[in-house]
């Protein structure tokens, strides 16, 4: 039996759907709406940033200026991280003004990568998609779900947040964990 491979930019919207709910949330929900898109982040630079390197005519300049758009948003989601769970050093910045900073920046970033994956969907073949999402999917069942604005690496970025979700009893968003059949796990979409 053939399956339907995921597609990518399905997969993708899914996580942009998850933070965007999140951000609209109370506290809970805007640690959700971070680790949706910490491990988005990090799983599209892991999995989707190289393809589009070596596939696109342009793809290096591109996902230099989307890495440079993520900057601020990386950052911001640290310090909205840092706010919600009580760090001191972050106490003068007030919540609807970070999440202000957050959406103005999620929406630059949205705008880069969503032009970035529909010339990837038009410059690759629907087996080379299928599997670019497959892997997008995987690295986002494991990416960090925390923000790292100086990242370790993805493996070891991933590997700190879950011992540190176990120290702090933090879990992770539903469809982060791999044990749904979400979108993002390619569950809708079938294996």
């Amino acid at each position: 039996m053939t399956t339907l491979a995921p597609n990518l930019p399905a997969v993708v919207e899914h996580a942009h759907d998850e933070a965007r709910t999140g951000l609209d949330g109370d506290r809970a929900g805007l640690l959700d709406a971070i680790a949706w898109l910490s491990a988005h982040l990090a799983a599209v630079a892991h999995a989707v940033h190289p393809v589009a390197v070596r596939r696109l005519p342009d793809g290096r300049f591109r996902v230099a200026a989307l890495r440079r758009a993520e900057r601020p948003l990386h950052r911001m989601l640290w310090l909205l991280d840092r706010r919600l769970t009580g760090d001191a050093r972050t106490a003068r910045s007030s919540v609807p003004h970070l999440l202000e900073h957050l959406r103005a920046q999620v929406a630059v970033h949205e705008e880069l990568e969503h032009a970035l994956l529909a010339d990837l969907v038009a410059s690759l073949d629907a087996e080379t998609l299928g599997r670019l999402s497959s892997s997008y999917a995987d690295a986002l069942a494991v990416a960090p779900t925390r923000p790292h604005p100086h990242s370790l690496g993805f493996h070891v970025d991933g590997a700190l947040d879950g011992l540190r979700n176990t120290l702090d009893g933090r879990h992770a968003p539903e469809g982060l964990s791999g044990q749904d059949e979400s979108p993002a796990r390619g569950g809708a979409f079938g294996r």
